[in-house]
């Protein structure tokens, strides 16, 4: 995030890019509350934030990592639509296999024409969703 922070420009955000960023329900909030508040505004008003109920497992696991990409896909469906959408890369195995079976490939097909982005972490996340809303990757 202090990576961000040190940014002078965000092309993306002053472009109106709209970056919807998917986790489990134990950590959306602290994105929300936490997280983006303390980003440059421009960036910080083109990101929302979706939590992602497990009906895979039960709504009792909260974590990113154990959600399944059928349970991903039904929610950024009933939210807003996004031009990039930032997903939990503890989700998919090293197969690109999320616990559903579903592929990572197959998650960025049911969202197109928006751009899909996975990175370990979220700072890491947010600054590759922008660069993609530009169109620099």
């Amino acid at each position: 995030i202090r990576r961000l922070m040190r940014r002078k420009k965000f092309p993306a955000a002053s472009a109106g890019a709209r970056i919807r960023i998917a986790t489990g329900r134990l950590f959306a909030p602290v994105v929300r509350k936490r997280i983006i508040p303390r980003l440059p505004r421009e960036v910080a008003g083109c990101i929302n934030v979706t939590a992602v109920d497990n009906r895979l497992l039960g709504e009792s696991v909260t974590v990113a990592g154990l959600l399944s990409g059928r349970d991903i896909l039904a929610a950024l469906h009933e939210a807003e639509k996004a031009d990039v959408y930032l997903l939990p890369a503890a989700a998919v195995n090293q197969d690109g296999r999320f616990l559903d079976d579903i592929t990572l490939e197959e998650v960025k097909r049911e969202l197109e024409p928006a751009r899909v982005v996975v990175e370990e972490s979220l700072s890491a996340g947010i600054a590759s969703a922008l660069e993609t809303a530009t169109g620099k990757v």
